[in-house]
């Protein structure tokens, strides 16, 4: 055999060794990285040269699961200098190294690596590992803040292992609603969290405790505090103990109590937050911000200010600008508490300059309310008008007629499959129940026949003058037996038939539920969408038939609601939410559909309503309303709303005119408020207008040009 054949026979069986060896390995990552290590790391230094591209890899592997990343990177770099690495492999290899580059806060290699990864991706076919590819340029983009561009990779990544349903894929939905949410892109935030929640659902795994806390941060943005809680309490739930992560969940808590009005919560939450991470010797400026907040609220102004100031502080040092600007915020609105206005213009501009440069759009909505406000006391009024303008545009933008709409949806839809859920295991109950009373029919049935075989033994044995005391013995217990049955076959049955009735009840509570707004007890979206369907078919008829038509979209919010909970806190609100719900049941007629539309907003479409008898509806609410005087602790809370209303259908036709009518009534509502609050503002079309104006609708252009007059 000539040498040159031995050499390949020997490089073969070492490539089926290395290639076992690779496979122990990678059973034992899972396991025991550091039992990885130690078989792989001896393999590596024995094999020949070329030296195993596998073995490398898998090596490298176990070094990143085992937490040694320069070992990781050094071997990785090594590997990335052979030649003819197939591409797929080039590919793991970078990921891995990225991965290793990141954990260890290189952050500059980090970038450099990505950009090369994103060079090679055209050329790799695995879908898996497209996703994979995807996934590490999303987290690379970020971490540059730059987050339209880490949504595309993320949502690239979930479109490649689509069909999946994995756990995997769970956890790229959840970074697509991370980005999402930091965009102000709510509703999709929402949507894709919640598909997370369903996907670990659906293949019966565990919720991430990060997942839950996401969704308690995208509660908070929303001013759902309620769900805040919800949510933070099932992170808790699956968390592990006095952990970092841990630590976040408190705080969303303690920031959700605060918001609720509950201090001593509040403080407990954030001050345990605080706690365990300074256990692990790590700063966490936003519990420290939140308590700042907390002491804000309880009057301890200064006390505040000197908490915020050391957030900033903090935040710097982390290099976390945009964070820092919060503290900004914060800074500036404890000058203002002080009376020391124009100290806190700087803060104010800094944080504002931040938040436009990011494009951190939720925490701009709020702080364009106290900055305007300083402006304006201050005698700053062009300023304060100019930044009016752009908050009246953002805010339109991220919280639109449409984003609240889709939001209430997503966030319902999810809330009722839960209550179907309830109601299947409910009928279920019920077919047992059925089941049983089936059962029990024929187990009387049974009895009857056999009283009939006791029957013919009687007559059989008539003849015989012992038997006839054996009979009489038989027949007084089988009719002592006979009615013993009756009695708990009587009983059995008008306890299916009570468990039967209850179940029932309950069936029909929970679809009330899926349909009512539970503070108020006024309908919710789902119950109008449902309405809408029978009413706008309804309409279309009458117009068909030159029957009346009319009827009157209104939307009304609570003035300086905002403030109400945070001068009283949220149970003070939700107090108020609760009268003004009854106030309006008292005005409304029965054909009337009331809704509580999302947070302080309500929506009341008045059936067979012409705009002249809306404006008499419309002021009434707000005269029975701004005479109510709300005692709560003491205090006399005296709340006022503001109405806007358009008529519906908007142009004659039904279909497509509910969007346009909701539009021009929320214009209506904007100018109510911005012209001084407790008031009501109508708008109907022009009777030179006989169609629906072309493109997008312009409501405030329509108002200008005359085409929609106020209706007051």
């Amino acid at each position: 055999m000539s040498r040159f054949l031995i050499i390949i026979l020997l490089i073969f069986n070492f490539e089926i060794a290395f290639s076992q060896d690779t496979s122990e390995i990678e059973k034992l990552r899972k396991t025991n990285p550091q039992a990885a290590v130690d078989l792989a790391e001896p393999l590596w230094i024995k094999a020949p040269k070329p030296k195993p591209l596998k073995l490398g890899f898998a090596l490298v592997s176990s070094y990143s699961d085992n937490k040694q990343y320069k070992k990781a990177i050094d071997l990785s770099n090594q590997l990335l200098s052979f030649d003819n690495i197939p591409k797929e492999l080039h590919a793991k290899i970078l990921l891995n190294l990225i991965e290793a580059s990141q954990l260890s806060k290189q952050w500059d290699k980090t970038q450099e690596l990505s950009l090369e990864l994103e060079k090679i991706y055209p050329s790799i076919s695995n879908n898996t590992l497209r996703s994979k590819l995807h996934k590490a340029m999303g987290l690379f983009y970020y971490r540059q803040f730059n987050l339209t561009k880490a949504e595309e990779h993320y949502i690239q990544a979930a479109e490649e292992v689509k069909e999946e349903k994995t756990d995997r894929l769970a956890g790229i939905y959840r970074n697509i609603g991370v980005t999402q949410a930091q965009q102000g892109k709510l509703s999709e935030a929402t949507q894709s969290m919640l598909l997370a929640v369903k996907m670990h659902n659906d293949v019966n795994s565990s919720v991430p405790a990060a997942l839950y806390s996401n969704l308690a941060g995208l509660s908070m943005y929303l001013k759902d505090w309620d769900k805040s809680i919800e949510y933070s309490n099932l992170a808790v739930a699956v968390s592990k103990p006095n952990t970092l992560s841990i630590s976040t969940t408190y705080m969303n808590l303690g920031t959700a109590y605060v918001e609720k009005g509950d201090y001593e919560n509040a403080s407990l939450y954030l001050k345990k937050s605080i706690e365990i991470s300074n256990a692990h010797g790590k700063d966490n400026p936003s519990a420290l911000n939140n308590l700042g907040f907390l002491e804000k609220k309880m009057g301890q102004i200064e006390t505040a200010l000197k908490t915020f100031l050391l957030v900033e502080k903090q935040y710097n040092s982390q290099g976390k600008v945009e964070h820092a600007a919060v503290a900004k915020k914060n800074i500036g609105e404890s000058y203002v508490a002080l009376g020391q206005r124009e100290q806190a213009v700087p803060y104010f501009e800094q944080a504002y300059k931040i938040y436009i440069e990011n494009s951190f759009r939720p925490k701009l909505i709020e702080l364009y309310e106290p900055m305007i406000e300083n402006l304006e006391v201050l005698g700053k009024y062009q300023q304060a008008l100019e930044l009016m303008r752009e908050y009246k545009q953002f805010n339109d933008e991220m919280v639109n007629i449409e984003s609240n709409k889709s939001i209430a949806e997503i966030q319902s839809a999810f809330d009722l499959e839960k209550k179907q859920k309830e109601l299947f295991e409910s009928e279920k109950q019920l077919a047992e129940l059925e089941h049983k009373k089936i059962l029990k029919d024929k187990a009387f049935i049974e009895l009857q026949l056999a009283q009939e075989e006791l029957k013919t033994i009687r007559f059989g044995l008539i003849f015989v003058v012992v038997a006839l005391f054996i009979i009489g013995v038989i027949l007084f217990r089988a009719n002592r037996f006979k009615s013993k049955s009756y009695q708990v076959l009587s009983e059995k049955n008008i306890e299916i038939e009570s468990q039967h009735k209850q179940l029932g009840s309950l069936n029909q509570r929970l679809k009330q539920q899926s349909l009512e707004d539970p503070l108020t007890g006024l309908n919710n979206r789902r119950y109008l969408n449902q309405f809408l369907d029978k009413n706008i078919a309804r309409l279309e008829r009458d117009i068909k038939n030159n029957k009346n038509a009319s009827q009157l979209i209104i939307l009304i919010d609570l003035d300086n609601f905002k403030q109400i909970n945070d001068q009283y806190g949220h149970s003070a609100g939700d107090q108020v939410l609760r009268v003004f719900a009854e106030t309006i049941r008292l005005v409304g007629r029965e054909s009337d559909v009331l809704v509580r539309w999302g947070g302080e907003e309500f929506l009341w479409l008045c059936v067979d309503t012409n705009f002249l008898e809306g404006i008499q509806l419309c002021e009434r609410v707000r005269k029975k309303f701004a005479e109510t005087s709300i005692e709560y602790n003491g205090q006399q809370i005296k709340p006022t709303c503001s109405l806007g209303f358009a008529p519906f259908p908007i142009w004659g036709e039904p279909k497509n005119d509910w969007e346009d009518s909701l539009k021009i009534a929320d214009t209506a509502l904007y100018h109510a408020k911005y012209s001084g609050r407790n008031r009501t503002e109508g708008y109907v079309a022009s009777e030179n207008i006989t169609a629906r104006p072309s493109g997008d609708l312009d409501v405030e252009a329509l108002i200008k040009n005359n085409s929609l007059i106020k209706a007051n």
